[in-house]
């Protein structure tokens, strides 16, 4: 599996390699209509942004705004994959942060019903190379302990008064859900 290229929605015109060696555009990019299938997705995520369950406000608001150690999260964001057989498959995540490459689920009562399906979207996600972290609605009540549980999950956590600093993190352990 590989990534799709999530931005090639800018189309830009050709140039000339003298144009090329200056680094700029004579002209501006010129926008690419959306397909419908990226319609389709687009529009999806932003009608799940407009109509979030009460467990995934509660999380958007601890989250929103680089409010937790400064990681930018995005909510309700499409993650686009093909699939061995070159179909563009996409799954919407309720939250996702790339610097940390993790991947919220808050999971309600639907979710004790489709237990294989999750189990399969989290083993994609992780051959995506995304960690996936499941959190129970009731979780969403216990606030610090619940950002005590993203934290833990990111792959470099240092104290939040202290920059980061550059070292290679540690192998992940696989997310408990």
């Amino acid at each position: 599996m590989s990534f799709v290229q999530p931005h090639p929605l800018v189309l830009t015109p050709s140039l000339s390699i003298k144009e090329r060696g200056r680094g700029e555009f004579p002209n501006p990019p010129i926008p690419m209509p959306l397909n419908p299938r990226k319609q389709f997705i687009v529009s999806l995520c932003r009608q799940n942004r407009q109509h979030m369950t009460e467990a995934e406000k509660i999380v958007w608001e601890l989250l929103r705004n680089r409010r937790l150690d400064g990681k930018k999260f995005l909510r309700q964001h499409k993650i686009i994959y093909e699939d061995s057989i070159s179909a563009i498959k996409f799954f919407v995540a309720d939250f996702y942060c790339a610097e940390e490459h993790l991947v919220l689920e808050i999971d309600g009562h639907i979710h004790d019903s489709q237990k294989k399906y999750d189990q399969w979207r989290t083993s994609v996600l992780n051959e995506l190379g995304l960690r996936v972290l499941r959190i129970q609605n009731h979780e969403t009540h216990f606030q610090e302990t619940l950002l005590a549980k993203i934290r833990k999950s990111f792959l470099k956590s240092p104290p939040s008064n202290h920059p980061p600093h550059p070292t290679h993190p540690p192998s992940p352990e696989p997310a408990c859900g």
